[in-house]
């Protein structure tokens, strides 16, 4: 699926992406992975973007997010 494609059909309002992925994430992947944050961020309008923020990929792509518009990236905790 084209990125065009992927903001079509998922852009809408009450949409969440959960990001998740691993906490060792190659040096050269660092930036790509803040940029597709930015990315998806900036050529989105409702999707809202949530994470446990771990360390590594969730961390890097947040930090993407965040940079662009700090109101649609939530942090998912754990509750007792």
């Amino acid at each position: 699926m084209e990125i065009k494609e992927f903001i079509e059909k998922y852009d809408k309002p009450y949409n969440i992406i959960l990001l998740e992925g691993k906490r060792d994430v190659l040096e050269k992947d660092k930036v790509k992975l803040i940029e597709l944050g930015k990315l998806l961020a900036s050529s989105t309008e409702h999707i809202i973007f949530r994470s446990g923020n771990a360390n590594g990929s969730d961390e890097l792509f947040a930090k993407g997010v965040v940079e662009v518009d700090q109101k649609r990236f939530q942090v998912i905790t754990p509750s007792s």
